[in-house]
């Protein structure tokens, strides 16, 4: 029998009355169903709050959290330790996504890869003002095949939190947190930091 794992869709949000709700929209289409959201509001001055919570009073699986302003990374510690998920992935408040995101990030860990890996999803990043788009296709990485990482995905450019799947247990037993003073390529590092103990 196959195992659909609960999966928390994270968010920090800061200032996101003109994309959240268009985010929000698209996480609710999804195919698989099995899921929560955790909007960390972070301090907003606009309507972020207020959308946040309209949203979460229709759909029971959002969850909106406040905080004092501290930054994107801090918002994102207060995540994980919210979450409830075996799972986590990110969507920041800009990020659309397709009605299959989350089935196919599950998918990766369904078909006998176990739970110790890091799913890579197809994602179409569409940088400002430019009409071209960068592609990645889906991928399983093992730890032995790491440099792919940096062969096929750029990671190293492109290492975004959005279209992965982590375990969150291996995230809270190696207490992997987002370092607060960095704001330049936080997101890689952190993915590094777990790719270290990934068993797969």
């Amino acid at each position: 029998m196959v195992h659909h794992p609960f999966v928390s869709i994270l968010m920090p949000a800061y200032n996101a009355e003109k994309t959240l709700a268009k985010s929000l929209e698209s996480i609710l289409k999804q195919n698989y169903s099995d899921f929560e959201v955790v909007i960390i509001n972070d301090g907003s001055k606009d309507r972020t709050l207020e959308i946040a919570e309209k949203f979460s009073k229709k759909e029971q699986r959002i969850n909106v959290y406040s905080q004092e302003n501290k930054g994107g990374n801090a918002a994102r510690n207060k995540a994980l330790e919210i979450a409830k998920g075996e799972f986590i992935c990110w969507i920041d408040s800009d990020d659309y996504v397709d009605s299959n995101y989350l089935q196919l990030l599950v998918k990766g860990i369904e078909e006998d890869f176990g739970s110790s890996v890091m799913v890579i999803q197809n994602l179409n990043f569409i940088p400002a003002n430019q009409d071209s788009n960068i592609e990645f296709s889906d991928e399983i990485i093992s730890k032995n095949d790491f440099k792919k990482l940096f062969s096929s995905f750029s990671i190293e450019k492109y290492g975004y939190n959005c279209g992965k799947l982590f375990n969150l247990n291996i995230i809270r037993k190696n207490k992997l947190l987002f370092e607060p003073s960095i704001s330049i390529s936080e997101d890689l590092i952190f993915m590094l930091q777990y790719l270290k103990y990934v068993d797969y």
